[in-house]
């Protein structure tokens, strides 16, 4: 069975429809912006390039990505 619902052509709805549907970007774009803040690392920090791989006392390693 096929149901047809009424298209409404009102520029309200429109808005209501805009704003519903652009409001998570919104959200996400000011929790992204901001200052730019370094996550917090739970090993040792980032290697300094050249270096690919740092490592810590504990065991630990971070590994830095290249391309290939």
């Amino acid at each position: 069975m096929i149901v047809r619902l009424p298209v409404t052509r009102s520029p309200l709805a429109f808005r209501v429809l805009m704003v519903v549907w652009l409001a998570p970007a919104v959200v996400i774009a000011q929790q992204s912006s901001g200052d730019s803040v370094t996550p917090a690392i739970d090993g040792p920090p980032p290697p300094v390039a050249p270096a690919v791989v740092s490592r810590d006392e504990k065991g630990g390693v971070t590994i830095r990505a290249g391309e290939t």
